[in-house]
């Protein structure tokens, strides 16, 4: 119990995000085992593309529903090797970067998730507060 609990509570390692070096870009990295993942799903597809980004979802497996729901909100969605998730990262046209969670918490029912506010203080060349990433890991960490 303890091994499968302690990814939930304690803070996600950081993964690479490149830098396309031409927009503001926000990386969304979802894991569609996850119920963390699925939190910030429904509130992405809620939300839609903050205008001036580019977002992009990046899924650890094919997932017809959330694909569909997510590019009719008008993300970008791949599927790649997302290892832990959810975790956003956020990267402006010179290349500054930004990594971290949507929140305090673990995204659940009741959390409110921060990505717009880390988003806007980004965009405004603040330094967001670093928030640690909450959600699942795969087990090859």
């Amino acid at each position: 119990m303890a091994g499968w609990m302690a990814p939930h509570v304690l803070p996600l390692r950081a993964e690479t995000v490149p830098a396309d070096g031409r927009d503001w870009t926000a990386t969304h990295r979802l894991r569609v085992d996850c119920g963390c993942s699925a939190e910030v799903f429904r509130h992405l597809a809620a939300r839609g593309v903050e205008p001036g980004w580019r977002e992009r979802v990046h899924l650890n497996q094919p997932q017809p529903e959330w694909t569909a729901v997510l590019r009719r909100a008008g993300f970008e969605v791949a599927v790649s090797a997302v290892r832990s998730g959810p975790r956003l990262a956020l990267t402006d046209p010179g290349g500054r970067t930004w990594q971290g969670g949507y929140a305090k918490h673990r995204p659940q029912p009741g959390v409110a998730l921060e990505d717009l506010t880390f988003m806007r203080i980004f965009h405004a060349g603040g330094d967001p507060e670093r928030m640690p990433a909450y959600g699942c890991a795969s087990n090859n960490l």
